[in-house]
Order: C-alpha cells, then sequence, then structure tokens
C-alpha cells in the first residue's frame, strides 16, 4: 500500500549469575520501539473496490479525480474520496514502544526444594497522529482535521511458589504450592478533532492552528488477578503417573458476590512401553495412555460490567449547555466465572525407533455460566445486562502425526501432520432458552454452534411473471427474492483446521513447506451489501455484469444493476453474503543453505547458512469467497469471527537471511 510502512528497533538484554550456591538471579530486559503510518482508520481499501474506473487518478492538469466528476456527467455516482490521494496525503502516525523485562530470585533451601520468586512488568506506551488535509475531498475538506490520541498500559506481575521435585528408588515426585498477584491499569487521552486548518503546513504539530476544536476525551481503566494454586504429581517407575492440581483465582471484573472460584483438576496416565510384557516388542517405542478431567475459568469481559457505570452528556438548561450524568448499564453483583470443565483421553504412540509417531487426544468440554449481554425488557431502561447463562459443549479430536519418511544421511524427509476437529453446540441459554443476538446476523440459539450466521435466505430474483407477488413483497423484477423467516446458515467458526509441514534435507540443502488449511466454516461478506447489491452508485464486482439479472437471464441469483435514484435496491444482508470460508494457504516456504565447516574454518568462521523464505506464499479459497482472506474478520468480538468488509490483505513476505558466526 502506498505510504503505508513500519519501521523497528529493538534491544535485549538478558543477565544470569549465581553468586552463592543458595541463590540464583535471572533477569531479562527487552525494548521495542516501532513506527510508521498505515491506512487504518481509512476507506481507501474500499475505495479501491467501488472508484469507478471511468474516473482517473489525475487529470492532465494535476487535479485528483474523484467521483465529483462523474456527478457532472450526471451518473449520479456516491462521493467517494481517491484511494491513492488518500493513501499519499493522509497522514496517519502511528508510535508504538514497548518495554518487557522480568526479575526472578530462585532460594535452593534444601536438596530438591526451592522458592522461586519474580516479578515481571509490560509497560506499553502508544501514540496515535492524525492529520487529514484541508482539501482532501470527501474526507476533509474544507476544514481539515487533525487530532493526537496517546495511550499507556502498564501491567505487572508478582509469583511467588515453593517447589520439590525429589527422585528415589521407582518413585518421582513433583510438586508445587504458591501465589500471584497480577494487575493492568489503561489511561487513554485523545484531543479530539480540531478542524478549521487555513493551511495543511502545520499538520499535527500545531493543534492551535485550527479554529474548531472538539471536546477532549480521557479514559481510565484496571483489573486485578490474585491466585492461589498447588500442584503434585507422582511417577512410579515411569510407568504409572498421576498430576492434581488446585486452584483458587480472584477476580476484579466480578460482582462483589462472586470474585472467586475454584477450578481442580487430575490426570493420569500409563506408560505401556515400560511394561516387562512389552520388553522384547522392538518395533514399539513408546506407548502411552493418558486421561484427565479439570476445570478452568474465563474473565474475558470488559472492566467493571458488573458495576453500575455512569455517563456523562450535556443538555440545554436555561437556555445554555450544561452537564448532565446518568447511569449507563443494569448492574450485576452476582456476575462470576465462566467455567470451562473438560474431560479427555488420549494415546501417544511411538514406532520403529520414533521414526513414526501418533497423539491421538478426544476431548469434551462443557461450558457453564457463559457470559453473555442477556436482554432485559426495556422498561427498565436498559436492552441488556451482563449476565452468566447457558452452557456450549465442545467435542472433538486432536492429531499430531509425524515420521521420519525417509533418512539416507544424505537425503531426509521427515513430515508433521497436525489436525483439530471441533463440534460446537449451545445446550443452553437462559432460563427459557431464549435467543440471543450478538448483532443483526450473528445469534445464540440452543441447538446451533455459538454465535452462528443467522439471516433471510435468498430464494432466487423476482421476474416479471411474478410482477404483483413481487410488488405484494415490496419489491420488483430483477430484485431478490427473500424467504418470509430467518434461518440459521452456519458459523465463523470452522470444525476442521490444522497444518501440514514437511522438510527435506539434501546434502548441505534444506527446504521447508508449511501449509495450513481450515475448512467446515462460512465467512460472512459484510461488503457484498456495497460491491454487489449496491450496483449503480459505485463499481463493484463484475459479476453485475456476468451474472446480473436481465430478462432474458433469470437463471441468477445476482441482482439486476438499479441505480438508487431511479430504481431503488434491495441491499440488505442475507444468505446469499454468506460463503464457504474453507482454504488452504502456503504459510512458510523456505530454502536454506549451509556450507561446510572444513570450507569455512579456513577463514576463520564455525557456521554459515543462507536462507530464503516467502510467507503467505499462496491462498487457495472458494469460488464463492470474493475478497481478499477469508481469514480475515472485521470485528474483534469473540463471537464474530469470520466477518469481512474490505480487511487489509494479509501481507506475504520475502525474507533472505545469513546466519554465521566465528
Amino acid at each position: 500500500m502506498l505510504n503505508n510502512y513500519a519501521k523497528r528497533v529493538s534491544g535485549k538484554l538478558a543477565y544470569d549469575t549465581k553468586p552463592n550456591r543458595w541463590l540464583d538471579i535471572m533477569t531479562n530486559l527487552l525494548v521495542n520501539h516501532s513506527w510508521g503510518n498505515t491506512m487504518e482508520g481509512g476507506g481507501a481499501v474500499r475505495n479501491m473496490w467501488e472508484m469507478s474506473p471511468l474516473i482517473p487518478v489525475k487529470f492532465p492538469d494535476g487535479r485528483w479525480g474523484t467521483s465529483d466528476y462523474a456527478t457532472q456527467l450526471d451518473y449520479n455516482l456516491e462521493g467517494m474520496a481517491n484511494p491513492v490521494e488518500e493513501l499519499e496525503r493522509a497522514v496517519r502516525t502511528r508510535i508504538r514502544t514497548k518495554i518487557f523485562g522480568n526479575l526472578a530470585l530462585v532460594f535452593h533451601l534444601a536438596d530438591g526444594l526451592d522458592l522461586r520468586t519474580q516479578f515481571g512488568v509490560d509497560y506499553n506506551i502508544s501514540s496515535n497522529r492524525n492529520f487529514l488535509p484541508n482539501d482532501l475531498r470527501y474526507i476533509s475538506s474544507p476544514n481539515g482535521r487533525a487530532n493526537v490520541a496517546s495511550g499507556n498500559r502498564f501491567y505487572w506481575q508478582e509469583e511467588t511458589y515453593l517447589s520439590y521435585n525429589k527422585a528415589f528408588a521407582d518413585h518421582r515426585i513433583n510438586a508445587t504450592l504458591g501465589m500471584s498477584w497480577s494487575q493492568s491499569n489503561n489511561f487513554n487521552f485523545d484531543t479530539g478533532n480540531v478542524s478549521g486548518f487555513s493551511t495543511n503546513d502545520f499538520s499535527y504539530y500545531n493543534l492551535g492552528a485550527g479554529s474548531t476544536p472538539s471536546a477532549p476525551s480521557s479514559s481510565y481503566s484496571d483489573w486485578a488477578i490474585n491466585s492461589y494454586f498447588g500442584r503434585a504429581s507422582y511417577t512410579y517407575k515411569d510407568k504409572y503417573m498421576t498430576t492434581l492440581t488446585l486452584r483458587v483465582d480472584g477476580s476484579s471484573r466480578f460482582g462483589k458476590n462472586n470474585k472467586y472460584g475454584f477450578f481442580p483438576s487430575a490426570g493420569l496416565g500409563w506408560t505401556i512401553s515400560n511394561e516387562d510384557f512389552l520388553k522384547d516388542v522392538t518395533w514399539l517405542s513408546n506407548l502411552k495412555l493418558h486421561t484427565s478431567y479439570g476445570r478452568t475459568g474465563s474473565t474475558e469481559i470488559a472492566e467493571y460490567r458488573s458495576l453500575s457505570l455512569m455517563a456523562s452528556s450535556t443538555t440545554l438548561l436555561n437556555g445554555g449547555r450544561a452537564s448532565t450524568t446518568q447511569m449507563n448499564n443494569m448492574p450485576n453483583p452476582d456476575l462470576t466465572w465462566e467455567k470451562t470443565d473438560q474431560f479427555d483421553i488420549g494415546i501417544n504412540l511411538g514406532l520403529f525407533d520414533n521414526r513414526l509417531n501418533l497423539d491421538l487426544d478426544f476431548y469434551h468440554k462443557a461450558t457453564k455460566d457463559l457470559l453473555l449481554e442477556r436482554p432485559i425488557p426495556y422498561e427498565t431502561g436498559f436492552a441488556s445486562v451482563y449476565y452468566n447463562m447457558g452452557r456450549v459443549d465442545n467435542t472433538g479430536v486432536d492429531i499430531l502425526l509425524s515420521g521420519l519418511i525417509v533418512d539416507t544421511g544424505k537425503f531426509s524427509w521427515e513430515s508433521t501432520l497436525n489436525m483439530n476437529y471441533n463440534m460446537n453446540e449451545v445446550k443452553k441459554l437462559g432460563e427459557n432458552n431464549e435467543d440471543v443476538r450478538v448483532n443483526n446476523y450473528i445469534w445464540h440459539r440452543v441447538g446451533h454452534e455459538l454465535g452462528s450466521f443467522n439471516t433471510l435466505q435468498r430464494l432466487g430474483i423476482w421476474s416479471e411473471s411474478e410482477r404483483e407477488e413481487a410488488i405484494k413483497a415490496g419489491a420488483a423484477p430483477g430484485v431478490k427474492k427473500l424467504s418470509t423467516e430467518r434461518q440459521f446458515s452456519g458459523s465463523g467458526i470452522p470444525k476442521y483446521n490444522g497444518s501440514f509441514i514437511n522438510k527435506i534435507n539434501y546434502g548441505n540443502f534444506d527446504f521447508t513447506l508449511d501449509l495450513q488449511f481450515v475448512t467446515g466454516v462460512e465467512t460472512f461478506q459484510t461488503y457484498l451489501g456495497a460491491a454487489l447489491d449496491r450496483a449503480g452508485v459505485a463499481n463493484g464486482l463484475k459479476l453485475m455484469l456476468t451474472d446480473g439479472w436481465r430478462p432474458d437471464r433469470t437463471n441468477t441469483m445476482v441482482q439486476q444493476i438499479r441505480h438508487t435514484s431511479y430504481a431503488g435496491q434491495s441491499s440488505g444482508d442475507d444468505s446469499y453474503w454468506i460463503a464457504d470460508g474453507s482454504y488452504l494457504r502456503g504459510s512458510l516456504i523456505q530454502l536454506g543453505y549451509t556450507f561446510d565447516k572444513s570450507l569455512l574454518q579456513k577463514y576463520g568462521m564455525n557456521n554459515l547458512r543462507l536462507n530464503f523464505s516467502v510467507s503467505n506464499a499462496f491462498l487457495i479459497h472458494s469460488k464463492d469467497f470474493y475478497g481478499y482472506d477469508p481469514e480475515a474478520s472485521d470485528s474483534t468480538g469473540k463471537f464474530q469471527q469470520n466477518v469481512f468488509f474490505y480487511q487489509y490483505p494479509r501481507e506475504r513476505t520475502f525474507t533472505l537471511g545469513v546466519n554465521f558466526d566465528f
């Protein structure tokens, strides 16, 4: 992308020392500073699709082309900025500094008994500086716009625990007992948008040059977690293993009545290959059965959801504007941990001196007390309240298969297949199993996957012979025909995902091919409302021309090209926006060469390796997906996976590397 770049400098310092036999000291510090310009927050990516090809990037006299030109020709297109001009002239500077470090002290109290205490910090400083010129059409003209925003996030964690590790005769014991504290606080400040710039020369360096400031804003939030934990494991003759873990965790995010949760787990293992009755089976390298059952907790909600928060605004009072405050949400002092009980059983198998290995695990997860926004009557003054409600089950299989397929000394080939199958289903929602809507097209409903797509179904396109029926439905020939009832059409949660990695060595050459795959998933293409169903006001997919309805082309699912100003359009979401989200990605292709040490020693070198790699080398996806990358998502919400709206494409990275030492 034009004028879209990032630069980074970083440094790391690590130091370990043992001042005496009973004390170890370990410390490390990482500092990372990055800066660049980004199209984040801009509409250039969208406008690249929607800008009419009739409009030049620039006219011969140097003027930037915009949709104004088409309007002058009575095309009546939607007003939009020139994407090339926006990328070249808009300033969106992003500066980030990260300081990460920790200090650990280990006291050796007795044989096998250690006390470890460690303290770590993660400090992030961010600054966003934006300036949009006063002559950037459809974005910031005629007044220009600038703002500066900064943020600071400081996270710290302290952990202290005793550990005991002892082996004697046929027995081995490992135990841990400890506690931890962690806290994060966030402060953000934004100057607000300043406009009214008579010149573009000041950029964001002189906000006072703008004649029209807006109100600045700031925010602060923090959260904390306090934990107590214990773990004990016992192994007998390297055959029989058991582990017991107990945790008590408290989070500030939850209500005053339910801060803490109790999370136990237990596991058993049996290494059958170490039994005497298998000692003569030479082709069996490893055979182990294991099973476990335990509970974990989730705090994945924003801060203060259990409390009644205040919001500020203004109102007209006595002929002037006065500040007001009011309740912003319904409190829930009983809000507590989302809990997941998980059972798993698996087998680890190694054959032929571990040249072939299989790890196979079956699991079942039951998540209850889901943290959801529960709909409540509007008479309360609010639409919803955060609540613990419902249950979701996940059942699946994890498979890891690896093998050294060929090994002749000079040539070797090793492959690893890692695959997961997961089935997700909502079992219960509230007392009456009521639907919970995340937005217009993502719903939670019992019997379906969490966060499923729920829309009206596109049944086809109204024909001329159906004109009267179409008018009764509020449509017309050439417009999409929709069902009267909503239906579920898949989910953004994949059923199958994994990777297939191959490593090949031939002499001094090495080659790596890493393939990533996902299937059994749908992608919701929200941008089709603009790029396909809103034809006639902007550029869009060529599908409008090749498949658009005409009186002589009625067997299609694509609407007739209709201009909003004259005939109206139907551009609401429906099932046609849902595509197969499966894909195969070339995550990494790498070729390397390692020079012979006998040659390097002549030049005083111990090692020299050259390598060339391509990340995100290729992507194969469904023909029904028209975007850049089906893995991208328009939202960061945990229930809004695989929602696509002109996302910035994932970058393809070419790397040439040299590794050497003397």
